[in-house]
């Protein structure tokens, strides 16, 4: 009898365990002003999203229990304003507790890339308001 509670406490003590998710881009690589457009693509690679001279780089972090419900989100945004081909201005933000935004990387900016760009402008437009 101990031998099966043993192993059923065996099997339970993982489930009470976390996992995170990075999604996105992994490290970040130091963007400066002044860099060529591409150096910044060689370094920190392609964008998430491009809106203009604007490009996004988005990492969604989810933390989660072992049986997969999502508990917690986070999501860093980088936003890389070129003038031409050199960077023009670097700004990042965090939104925590925010439920991730589904980006899509399709080529054109329709459906979800429309409302993920939106949102993305409002944050930093917010951010910027704050600073002020």
């Amino acid at each position: 009898m101990k031998k099966y509670i043993f192993t059923l406490l065996l099997l339970l003590v993982p489930s009470c365990t976390y996992r995170n998710a990075i999604h996105g881009y992994l490290t970040e690589s130091p963007i400066k002003i002044g860099e060529r457009k591409a150096v910044v693509q060689i370094m920190s690679g392609d964008p998430t999203l491009i809106d203009g001279n604007n490009w996004y780089y988005v990492r969604i972090n989810t933390r989660s229990d072992s049986v997969g419900l999502r508990n917690n989100y986070s999501s860093t945004v980088i936003q890389v304003t070129f003038d031409g081909e050199i960077v023009k201005d670097v700004k990042k933000i965090t939104m925590t507790n925010e439920k991730a935004t589904h980006i899509s990387r399709e080529g054109s900016a329709d459906g979800d890339s429309k409302k993920a760009l939106l949102k993305l402008r409002k944050a930093f437009s917010a951010s910027e308001s704050k600073k002020d």
